[in-house]
């Protein structure tokens, strides 16, 4: 076996991949045949591997880069900030100049009176966010036994503990039962896969709900 020292750059990433590095939602066993896919750089919407393959970032990074790789303007401006300061949480009301501006403009831009603006770092810690607040409102008005969260099988929502609550893959949810209480799964109207084996628009769930309404 090589003593590190020996090794190249590109063996030391791979074997710190392989043994120092836990993938987040990944095909272990693909990664251990075909070994990992190393990302080195980006330029709008590709990105280049440490072998120069090129992928077309489809995704955004886990869609959290949907304004591209590589963009100039974006590292000077995080760099100005560091130079300031490096990080500023809102924890314990301590506010900041780039949060109240960026909430500022959020607020005009949202429509009818959206106003107020929540800021988190990412989609998961969002519905977290968002099912916590639903929870407290109803706490504060007097009917702690609405807590219940409904949303659709087959339905991504995250992967933090409440988030993957609510998401509705059973291969992501499995894994980690029993989750948090209080969530509720429906089909949802889609009717290629009816989930009542019916035929649209033989079955007439729709105009039958619609009567009801």
């Amino acid at each position: 076996m090589k003593n590190l020292k020996d090794l190249s750059e590109k063996e030391l990433l791979f074997k710190g991949a392989g043994e120092n590095l836990l993938p987040h939602y990944a095909m272990v066993s693909e990664i251990r045949e075909k070994g990992p896919k190393i990302l080195s750089r980006g330029e709008g919407a590709l990105l280049w591997d440490i072998d120069g393959k090129e992928y077309i970032d489809g995704h955004s990074i886990l869609w959290v880069a949907n304004i591209g790789h590589g963009r100039k303007e974006i590292a000077e401006a995080a760099s100005a900030q560091m130079e300031k300061f490096a990080y500023g949480s809102l924890f314990g009301g301590y506010y900041n100049e780039p949060a109240i501006k960026l909430a500022m403009k959020l607020a005009e831009i949202t429509p009818g009176d959206l106003n107020a603006i929540f800021l988190v770092s990412g989609g998961s810690e969002a519905v977290e966010a968002a099912i916590k607040i639903a929870r407290q409102y109803h706490q504060r008005k007097g009917y702690p036994n609405r807590y219940k969260i409904i949303s659709r099988r087959e339905s991504y929502h995250g992967v933090t503990y409440g988030a993957l609550s609510a998401t509705g893959l059973r291969i992501y949810r499995t894994p980690f039962e029993p989750l948090v209480p209080g969530f509720v799964h429906v089909p949802a109207p889609y009717c290629y896969h009816c989930d009542y084996g019916k035929e649209y628009p033989d079955c007439e769930i729709g105009s039958s709900q619609m009567n009801k309404m």
